[in-house]
């Protein structure tokens, strides 16, 4: 897997910075774990403070066009990322799964 950082901008606001990247593969699509974990060894992130908003496939390629931030604190994160992407992501547990 061939991982090629396309746009980096800082966002002080939000206390991150927002990645573009295009994930270069064979065979198979990798799976959303296997992507962030290419992501977290090409950037150096720690991978609690990534989160991979968006991963597209490129129609008839071999590649997945990635839309990442990385923030500079867990709290920051908790805070300004959706609930479905903090679900998604696996940094809180759906509560119907968690009463069975």
């Amino acid at each position: 897997m061939d991982v090629n950082v396309v746009l980096k901008k800082d966002n002080p606001p939000l206390s991150r910075r927002e990645f573009v990247i295009e994930v270069t593969f064979k065979g198979a699509t990798p799976k959303r774990d296997e992507i962030k974990n290419a992501l977290v060894a090409k950037l150096g992130a720690q991978p609690e403070l990534l989160v991979i908003k968006k991963a597209d496939q490129l129609t008839g390629r071999k590649k997945v066009r990635v839309f990442a931030y990385q923030y500079s604190d867990k709290e920051t994160l908790m805070r300004v990322e959706p609930p479905y992407i903090l679900k998604r992501e696996g940094f809180v547990q759906d509560e119907k799964k968690s009463e069975n």
